[in-house]
Formats: C-alpha cells, structure tokens, sequence
C-alpha cells in the first residue's frame, strides 16, 4: 500500500512575529489581544494554522529567543489569559496554535543558568557547558563563542550571543525540564511547535578546537556542532519524554539536514517531528550583469523535486516556504521594483502549488518589500545594533553603514503590519510603533487589497482555496512519482 498523508501535512501555517502584527491596547507594540482581533482576517486568507515566534518574559537581547521563563507571557503580549483567549478563539473557528520553543540556549537571567553560575558546585553546572579554557569555536552571530564569568572563574558557551548560553543537551535532566516545558503548554492546549536552533543541540564529545592540526587540514566550524551524528535520538529522547505524537504538528528549524536524511526525521511511522524548515533557499539568489537581484530558478526547483521525491514515498511532505523573520522579503530579494506584484503572486504560485505544508510569513501574502529605513537609529533588532557598531569601529561611513542594514538587516521583515491605510498608524496601533512604518508599506495595507479583486493578498486566497479543495493535482512541475496525489490509494 502506497503511504498516505496526515491531514496536517498539507495545511496552511501563518508565522506571527507578534511585536509587528496588531496591537490591541494601544502601547505601540503588537500584543495577543490585537492577533485574536485579527483572526477572522487569518480565517478567510484560508489560514489553518498560526505559528507564533516567541511570546514568553525576555529580556529582549534577541526579542525573545533569550528565554527567561518558559511558562509565562511576555508582559509586552499580554497575560496568561489572553493567551487562553487567543488558544479558544483559534479552536472555535478550528485553527491550530503552534508556539515557537527555544530549546537549544536560554537567557542570562533564567533561573537555571542563575543556578548554574552561581558557584562550581551548584547542582546545575552541568546544564550548561563550562570550561576553563575556551576553545576556537566563533559565534553564529559573530566573535567567539565564549564568555568568560567573573564569579565562577571558567568560560560559558554561546552559539549566539553572550547573553542566550547554551544548554548542554548530553545531560539527560535538561532534556527531561525542556520535555516538562513541552508538556506543560501541551496540557495549556497548543497543538504543536516550532523548535528553534535544533540542529545545534548537539556540540562533539569534548568541545574539540576546530583547527587542531588533524590530518587533512582544518575542518569547517559548524562541523564541530552542526547536526551532529546521534541528534536525532536526542530529539526523539525529549519528544517521547514530552508526550509528543505524530498527530501534534511540530517543525524543526533544519539547517544542515539534507533531504536525504529528512525521512528518518519526519518519516511515518517513527519521525518524532512533521516538517523539517531547511535553509536550501537561503542560497539561490543571483545577480545579473547591472547588480540587480534575482533568482536562480534552476536551483529553486530542483529543491523542490529533491525534498518530496526523498519524503513522500515516507508518507511526510516537505514544509513550502519562503519567508521568516530572519529573511529579507522575496520581493525585495528576486525581483525588480517595478514586478513586484506580479513576482508575489508568480512565486506563490510556484511554491503553495506543490503538496506539502504551506508556511507563510506575516506579510508575504500582502507582497510586502523589504522597509527602507532613512536613520540608522530607527532599526530595533539587537543584531542589527551590534552590527553597525562594528561595522563604525571599522571605520565604515554612516551612509555606507544604512545601505548594508536596507540589505541583509533581520528589520527589513519585522516591522509592524499596515491593515488599514485610512487609519492612524495604517491600523496597526492608536500609539506611535515600536518601529517606524515604511510609508510605502501603507498602500499595501489589508483592507485597500481585501477590496482590490487583482491585488496580490486575493491571489493568495484564491491559492490557499486551490489547495484546500484540489489537493490531488498539486505536485511540483514536472514531477513524476508514484505516491497517491490523493489520500485515496490511488497512483499518478
């Protein structure tokens, strides 16, 4: 018999970055009262799923995945009970609710690592890594990957900043906390997650220098701690710990997981996750012979082929994707000013047209360009920050400094969402944002494009209602296989 596929594998997940969606008490700063507002909005895009970046306390040194207390809201977002609002309301029009989970590093000022440094002997020491001696590893967000701490006299380990330190996974009493986490929010009724930097969890046995003079020469960094052999069972060891089943949607942040190694992650019957988020289309942006930016169309399709040829005959399916919070927008990065309307709806349809499970990101379905900022004192992203001074230590002028930042800055996607251009603040908020609106992102706003037949938000509608009721013709082009279009046992 020929695999069939879970309803949960072809549904439809919306990515909320919460601080720029909708603000519903007039701070400024978008909040879960505003995104419950806006959920009947969500319903009729054909929305089935909302997938929520960080809302628990943080210090914000990297707006939330600096994790200070899993089992609370962010006061920024609201309370507990809003969250229960947001959860029943998403139920009632039978939507999921998926929350982003940090798993591999915590904040600085969470109880366990306030634990953890408090002296040699605390019992959680051994929950983060430690070390006299630094080794060579460089930070994923630049400079080394150790600090040293003044009260303990050793150096801690953080693949991101100084201020997320990293948990150390081999220690089963971490895996079985984060696992209590898990089902915590489980038993609070969310229907899955998105686990973040889950190819990192996993460091070589003895933090091992990455020069250390082996035969053959030096090896790359992030072989060192990039899905290392032996993650997997880790994973599954903490899915089975958290009661987490095939029939929870869960999505694993995939970097370093090649296609054919996915199955064994998301494959039917043992896969302990649903869908793997990789980074292939991260790299296939060109240039042409004026420095213009485009896509490698070649290598965007056969992504597509190599991803649902090595899952489907596993009953999985690829996760369809193009944007996050951590990207510049597509239209920004593939097409020219003066396309960009057609370019969103010629790459939905070249994406949310294939089977698997269609992710999108908070203004992907509006067309939304990258935001231009005008002062470099209007971008937010701790990143970002960290970078211009750098790059001012350096010696680079400012204008030089706000062209990199209007390029590759993680700002160009979060900023707030316009809903209403006839409204203050494009509907957003009653308050001056957190972030300054891009004035040519008002135009786009949601109701001017609900209104509008041709614009692009109503062909991405008219796409999600493709999928959901012609599931069976939705293959990648040119694609010949042999597992059931349908969820009847029937062939292509």
């Amino acid at each position: 018999m020929p695999p069939r596929f879970r309803p949960w594998q072809e549904c439809v997940v919306y990515t909320v970055w919460p601080r720029s969606f909708a603000d519903g008490n007039g701070d400024g700063i978008g909040d879960l009262p505003g995104l419950t507002e806006r959920l009947d909005e969500l319903r009729w895009l054909g929305v089935d799923a909302l997938w929520l970046a960080p809302i628990h306390p943080s210090p914000n040194a990297d707006y939330g995945y600096d994790v200070s207390d899993y089992l609370d809201v962010h006061p920024d977002f609201g309370t507990m009970a809003d969250f229960r609002t947001l959860r029943d309301e998403l139920h009632r029009r039978g939507m999921r609710l998926l929350l982003d989970l940090v798993i591999n590093h915590t904040s600085v000022r969470h109880p366990w690592f306030l634990a953890s440094r408090a002296s040699r002997t605390s019992a959680k020491r051994d929950w983060y890594h430690w070390r006299a001696r630094p080794n060579d590893w460089e930070s994923i967000f630049g400079g080394p990957a150790w600090t040293w701490d003044e009260a303990t006299g050793e150096y801690y380990l953080h693949l991101f900043f100084p201020e997320q330190p990293d948990l150390d996974w081999s220690n089963p009493a971490v895996r079985q906390a984060l696992a209590e986490i898990a089902r915590f929010w489980l038993d609070e009724g969310v229907d899955g997650f998105r686990f973040d930097a889950l190819t990192v969890l996993k460091k070589e046995e003895g933090l091992p220098d990455v020069t250390p003079g082996e035969p053959g020469g030096p090896r790359p960094a992030w072989s060192r701690f990039l899905a290392r052999p032996g993650l997997l069972d880790w994973v599954r060891d903490f899915a089975e710990r958290a009661g987490i089943t095939r029939d929870h949607l869960t999505l694993g942040e995939a970097n370093g997981i090649a296609a054919t190694d996915a199955p064994a992650w998301v494959g039917e019957p043992q896969g302990p996750l649903s869908a793997l988020l990789h980074f292939e289309l991260w790299h296939i942006d060109t240039t042409d012979a004026q420095g213009r930016p485009g896509l490698d169309t070649r290598a965007f399709s056969d992504t597509a082929r190599s991803w649902y040829r090595a899952l489907a005959p596993h009953g999985a399916l690829p996760a369809l994707y193009l944007e996050n919070h951590d990207l510049p927008r597509i239209v920004s990065r593939w097409a020219p000013p003066e396309r960009r309307a057609q370019a969103a709806k010629a790459f939905a349809a070249a994406t949310y047209l294939q089977r698997g499970l269609a992710v999108l990101y908070q203004g992907q379905e509006l067309g939304l360009p990258n935001a231009r900022f005008t002062r470099s004192s209007d971008l937010r992203d701790p990143l970002s920050l960290r970078r211009i001074a750098a790059l001012r230590a350096q010696g680079m002028s400012d204008a030089a400094i706000l062209a990199e930042m209007n390029r590759s800055a993680r700002d160009l996607s979060r900023t707030p969402i316009p809903w209403d251009a006839n409204r203050p603040q494009a509907g957003f908020s009653s308050a001056e944002p957190w972030q300054p609106m891009d004035p040519a992102h008002i135009p786009l706003a949601w109701r001017q494009q609900r209104e509008d037949e041709d614009s692009v938000l109503n062909f991405y509608r008219a796409i999600l209602a493709e999928r959901h009721t012609k599931r069976q013709e939705l293959l990648p082009a040119g694609l010949t296989t042999s597992v059931p279009i349908a969820r009847q046992s029937t062939t292509q």
